[in-house]
């Protein structure tokens, strides 16, 4: 009886131990499946292919200040007034910061009573000169004190004037970077100067656009900003050497700006038609800017990282001059998770 107890507990055991393996056996190659599955990336993708492209020439661009520049003090001393905070406009020639000036007009007014002093005794001299009571050396002497004192004037007048630090050109204070009672030195940047007046928008023409544009050519700008606004611009110059994707830079000067501000991206279009068949791929699918543009295409379930050279866009498209051949399938979502070899998944 004894026996046939423990045979029993032999068996169950045998068979509990068998339960386990295969459970234990399970549950590894379901994390196996599982681990498959997640290092597989799900993304979306369309066909890369060739489209007629019959429209104005539009690009998209960037608005900067002609003028902008950081105004400096050319005198040294403590701020004893403030004319000007962030923000405001100044006329050319407004004074915007006063520096102490005290000593620099006790040396003005020494300098103006030697000025004084020596022209008098140039005076006298010449008048002695000419009844022969004086030298011509000693009329040479009075007549280098003379220039001495003038140009001594003139230093000790520019240092007072120094000491009001003034506005170049009309414009916009974009920032200050000194208060009431901050010390200056020759050098130092007190304010950011902005003529929002006369405003230009960089942009780049691929090479095959370029040819239709020549200086001159007016241009309509407009901005989402100000979706229902029309603005004015003329080709200012345009590039004569290309960068490494063949894209030439072009400026343009607006010239009815009433809204727009620097680092504004606007849309341009040409008074140029551009009729050609070239392949066009969704907006979405271009990571980085049109100087350095990716795209992720797919091939045998693998991601594959291209540069292509982009064109116009129209709409939610973009034209692609170079990098893809009709039929490749470019991500359009998905591509966050993505790196160049990355396994993926197409889905609908």
């Amino acid at each position: 009886m004894t026996k046939k107890i423990i045979y029993t507990l032999i068996v169950v055991g045998i068979i509990g131990a068998i339960a386990f393996i295969l459970f234990n056996n399970k549950q590894k190659m379901a994390q196996q499946v599982q681990t498959k599955k997640m290092s597989t990336v799900p993304v979306s993708t369309v066909d890369a292919k060739f489209e007629n492209i019959d429209k104005k020439l539009t690009q998209v661009g960037t608005v900067f200040a002609e003028k902008e520049v950081s105004v400096v003090s050319e005198s040294n001393g403590l701020i004893k007034a403030v004319y000007c905070d962030v923000g405001d406009f100044v006329k050319a020639g407004q004074m915007i910061f006063k520096v102490d000036d005290e000593l620099k007009v006790a040396n003005l007014k020494l300098r103006e009573a030697d000025f004084e002093n020596a022209k008098k005794n140039l005076e006298r001299y010449e008048a002695l000169y000419k009844e022969g009571s004086a030298t011509e050396a000693q009329l040479d002497g009075y007549r280098l004190a003379f220039k001495a004192a003038d140009a001594q004037l003139i230093i000790a007048k520019r240092q007072v004037e120094d000491t009001r630090i003034k506005a170049p050109f009309s414009g916009v204070v974009t920032a200050r970077m000194v208060n009431l009672g901050s010390n200056v030195n020759p050098g130092t940047v007190v304010v950011n100067l902005v003529d929002v007046g006369s405003l230009r928008i960089k942009l780049s023409i691929t090479e095959k656009d370029v040819f239709l544009l020549k200086n001159g050519d007016k241009a309509i700008v407009t901005t989402d900003v100000f979706p229902e606004t029309k603005f004015s611009a003329r080709i200012k110059s345009i590039g004569v050497k290309g960068d490494e994707t063949h894209s030439f830079p072009i400026e343009l000067q607006i010239i009815n700006n009433r809204s727009l501000k620097a680092g504004m991206n606007v849309e341009i279009e040409f008074d140029k038609q551009i009729n050609r068949e070239s392949i066009v791929i969704p907006r979405i699918a271009i990571m980085g800017g049109s100087s350095a543009a990716q795209v992720f295409i797919v091939e045998n379930n693998t991601a594959k990282l291209r540069s292509v050279t982009t064109g116009t866009e129209s709409g939610t498209n973009i034209e692609i001059l170079s990098g893809l051949k009709s039929g490749d399938k470019v991500v359009t979502s998905g591509q966050v998770n993505l790196k160049d070899g990355s396994p993926v998944s197409i889905v609908k």
